[in-house]
């Protein structure tokens, strides 16, 4: 019901909207060139961090290999769709020095005279951060969920309730921490610290598909590791000379040293190891645009929001060390996860779900 009132008032915005768009408006339509683009994309990436929820829900899923992708993918375009269309219209009725950045809907519809369409996205921002809040109670209660069980949090984190088959104390303690965080704290400090661990989550996520798509056993490992280390450093280095607004032909050669070696990527042998029901397309040219993007965006962020991913990097590994180096019962050569009564205590075991092994 909540998701069907966001998009509704969304629709009702953009068409409301559309009438009230000056042309002249877009004029410059990059006012802060290719730089201020990316500058932008990388903070507001914390918009598109919902979409590894579903990735999350696998265990609640009927056909994980094949609603995953659907969820994932589907969700993800249907609402990158929506948000272009919500800035062409707000950029289009307001020129972009003029817009207000607490309430930017809000005020262009009260300046164009249209305060009932005001007050509809104010309802609609209540939604929104309704829907925000619970997807993000799921997916990390999962997360705190799946990670007790392998004995890298306290068991008392696996705590299932007995009839709503709902991970409880986790649940509490996502709740409390997120809502010290954000009384804490600035939102653009959290929006800096979200979108650079969702960024560094993404870029292990694509080296971890190449990985697995060329890792084989039988073979040392060093062709492999010398060119996802190449394509993180050239990325990098991209980054940071992009930063510089240096003209194109310095980038140009780094380019096509990364297209090269994305080309030399797709000439070693596969693994064994092949996805039946759904697997990345193009490997491996989509994880190194997945790679290169995301270091590219957290190069676009201060180093401000560098300092504190370190510190709070360096404060989850202490975590580890303290305790979950410890108590871990991760088994490379099990398959098997325990199933918990209320007290986070494993009753038996059951093994994972075979569909899961055949996405990639």
């Amino acid at each position: 019901v909540i998701t069907g009132l966001n998009i509704a008032t969304i629709l009702i915005v953009f068409i409301a909207g559309v009438g009230q768009i000056d042309a002249a408006n877009y004029n410059p339509f990059t006012p802060f060139g290719v730089r201020g683009i990316f500058a932008g994309a990388s903070i507001v990436f914390f918009s598109f961090i919902g979409f590894d929820t579903v990735s999350t829900a696998a265990e609640e899923t009927k056909n994980p290999s094949f609603d995953l992708p659907v969820g994932i993918v589907g969700s993800l375009g249907i609402c990158t769709i929506l948000y272009v269309l919500m800035c062409l219209v707000i950029t289009g009725m307001v020129p972009f020095s003029k817009i207000d950045t607490n309430a930017p809907f809000s005020a262009a519809f009260d300046a164009a005279g249209m305060s009932w369409v005001s007050r509809i996205v104010s309802l609609g921002a209540v939604a929104g951060i309704t829907t925000s809040i619970m997807v993000s109670l799921l997916g990390q209660t999962r997360i705190y969920l799946v990670l007790a069980r392998e004995g890298l949090l306290p068991p008392v984190f696996a705590q299932v309730h007995e009839t709503r088959g709902t991970p409880v104390f986790a649940t509490a303690v996502t709740a409390v921490t997120a809502g010290l965080l954000s009384f804490l704290f600035d939102i653009e400090i959290l929006a800096e610290l979200v979108s650079i661990g969702t960024l560094f989550v993404f870029a292990c996520v694509c080296a971890a598909v190449l990985w697995r798509r060329y890792r084989v056993e039988e073979r040392p490992a060093l062709p492999l590791g010398w060119r996802l280390a190449a394509v993180v450093l050239l990325s990098v280095v991209i980054g940071e000379i992009s930063r510089f607004d240096e003209p194109f032909w310095i980038l140009a050669p780094l380019l096509l040293v990364l297209a090269g070696i994305s080309y030399s990527l797709s000439l070693l042998p596969l693994a064994e190891h092949g996805p039946q029901k759904f697997k990345v397309p193009f490997v491996p040219y989509i994880p190194v645009m997945g790679i290169f993007s995301a270091i590219y965006l957290i190069g676009s962020l201060g180093i401000l929001a560098y300092v504190r991913f370190v510190v709070w990097s360096g404060l989850s590994i202490v975590l580890y060390l303290l305790y979950g180096v410890h108590y871990s019962n991760i088994d490379a050569e099990s398959e098997m996860v325990p199933i918990v009564d209320k007290r986070g205590m494993a009753l038996s075991s059951r093994p994972l779900d075979d569909d899961l092994q055949n996405l990639d």
